[in-house]
């Protein structure tokens, strides 16, 4: 496969499409290393997006619930946005509709609309970012006889008001954390009667385990040794993670090693290289227990006006299906190379990946490398939503992510050679393909083992993070011998994710003066919550916070 020479010179002009929480971070890291930035968002703005000024968003984060809401999510975006000044470099109103290689010019021609006036353009850049995540294309399952059906069928991408649902009977679709939040919504307005379909096994644990939240158990040093442990076998690395979470089911629902609706593993029988579905829940499995929800096997027609099937049970008088069944990755807004799942680029035509027992309906492999840069375009093309490990903060992980992409854009950190990432990528290709002819994976983009790929963005964006902290090389052994007590609090205690700005490297991402400080503040906080929990745990052991 000859791959594109692409772009000795292709200046400093990014377009980022999209304005969430990954284009965020992607627009700030790339502003902070010099470039010029300029983002699409097809929505309007929700509030007031001027700056802040010297008000820090990191302070006021610190009061938000440890598991927020929509809204208190929302809020930090746009903290976020004004405290670093993003939004001037935001068009809102204004969805790309295509965006393609001009090889003669050596850029890319974004056509854009405005959703308000339906005005066109066409606007060149050297660079693009696509930020629009992976939560895009829905997908709903094709049902059999669905035309009979003269309720309300809606996918939960669409779901605006649950209100009107208030005294109805309805049938949810998918185990995932939506499906599990929909019914938990569900029955606080007031459903008459609530199913759950679904195909697959799935693992409930709760949103606090012994007073804490997940991630307050995950330390840098489990990290390094999970990230080396499952670059050794991932099958047994994920296997250690089902038997956790399936242990954190145990310890705090023990009522559910009873409850069989759980229980429905892939026919294939052979495993899967993958952890069971896993759903943070804290309502669900007390609906389940109550008989609040009845779960029932995965839907496969529908039979009457208000009747579908299940497996060998049939539900009838049904006013409604909601269908929580998650989103397909999409590729059709990139023409032509760009595209990284045309298959007239790879080598095999993606033929034994769209032959691969288990692969989904609509699934693509994208060919980029580490989950982030175009394999043909790599100085010019990055798409961000593929970038997922088993554990950490998403939006930590992008922010990394893209502190290095800035790295490479600004000439800071030389890009890997053709080479290099044409070996990556077919060696993900071939775990992929691998993994789908033993079961279903989240997506093909995800990353079991990303032990190579962390250790390169640490390298790239210039954290100094691995060299001190995650070997025992020289700067290891030198930091651990000259600053025993601050190893021991980074590598023990919370994985806070101002640690990536605590070094200066003198290249790449700049340190950050108040990092020190923060990670302090957050450790401090973290040492009152568990003593809080001590001091009022119950005679009996497990608790949660609900």
């Amino acid at each position: 496969m000859e791959l594109n020479t692409d772009e000795l010179d292709v200046g400093n002009k990014v377009c980022v499409v999209g304005s969430g929480a990954l284009g965020l971070v992607a627009m700030k890291n790339l502003m902070e290393q010099g470039l010029e930035v300029q983002a699409f968002e097809k929505n309007e703005p929700k509030s007031d997006l001027s700056p802040l000024g010297n008000e820090s968003p990191i302070f006021k984060a610190s009061y938000y619930p440890t598991y927020p809401s929509a809204k208190d999510y929302q809020k930090y975006l746009e903290s976020y946005a004004r405290h670093f000044d993003i939004t001037q470099c935001i068009q809102f109103s204004t969805l790309v509709t295509n965006v393609r290689r001009d090889v003669n010019d050596n850029a890319w021609l974004v056509f854009t609309r405005n959703t308000r006036t339906n005005w066109e353009e066409i606007k060149r850049f050297g660079r693009v970012i696509f930020a629009i995540g992976t939560n895009r294309i829905k997908h709903q399952p094709k049902l059999e006889g669905i035309e009979k059906f003269t309720g309300d069928i809606i996918h939960s991408q669409e779901l605006k008001d649950l209100n009107k649902y208030s005294g109805k009977r309805v049938l949810v679709v998918g185990s995932g954390p939506t499906g599990a939040d929909t019914l938990q919504f569900l029955e606080e307005i007031g459903a008459m009667k609530l199913y759950l379909s679904h195909r697959s096994e799935f693992t409930v644990v709760p949103r606090m385990i012994r007073g804490r939240p997940h991630d307050h158990y995950i330390t840098r040093r489990m990290m390094s040794l999970f990230r080396s442990l499952i670059s050794f076998s991932p099958r047994f690395a994920c296997a250690l993670i089902s038997r956790a979470t399936r242990s954190a089911q145990k310890a705090v629902f023990p009522f559910l090693a009873s409850h069989m609706s759980l229980a429905r593993p892939w026919s294939s029988g052979r495993g899967v290289c993958f952890p069971t579905g896993l759903v943070v829940s804290d309502h669900l499995p007390y609906q389940l227990r109550d008989g609040i929800v009845e779960a029932v096997p995965e839907i496969h027609k529908v039979i009457g006006p208000c009747s579908v099937a299940c497996g060998d049970k049939t539900i009838t008088n049904l006013d409604a299906i909601i269908f929580c069944t998650g989103y397909r990755h999409d590729y059709s807004i990139i023409d032509g190379a760009g595209n990284p799942a045309d298959p007239a680029f790879a080598s095999d035509r993606f033929e034994r990946f769209n032959n691969a027992q288990f692969r989904k309906a609509n699934e693509h492999y994208p060919r980029l490398y580490y989950g982030l840069l175009s394999e043909r375009y790599p100085s010019s093309l990055a798409i961000l939503g593929f970038i997922l490990t088993a554990y950490g903060s998403v939006f930590v992980q992008y922010d990394l992510a893209t502190m290095a992409l800035a790295s490479l854009w600004s000439g800071s950190y030389p890009l890997p050679s053709k080479e290099t990432m044409k070996e990556e990528i077919d060696a993900h290709y071939e775990f992929v393909v691998k993994s789908l002819e033993r079961g279903p994976m989240p997506y093909t983009g995800f990353r079991v083992n990303d032990k190579a790929a962390y250790e390169w963005m640490n390298l790239v964006a210039g954290t100094g993070i691995h060299q001190r902290l995650e070997t025992w090389g020289w700067a290891g052994w030198r930091f651990w011998w000259r600053n025993r007590d601050l190893y021991q609090l980074l590598v023990n205690g919370i994985n806070a994710p101002a640690v990536y700005r605590l070094f200066d490297s003198g290249r790449g991402r700049r340190p950050w003066k108040d990092a020190m400080n923060s990670i302090e503040r957050t450790q401090q906080e973290v040492k009152a919550i568990k003593e809080a929990w001590k001091d009022n745990i119950p005679a009996h052991g497990v608790v949660t916070d609900s």
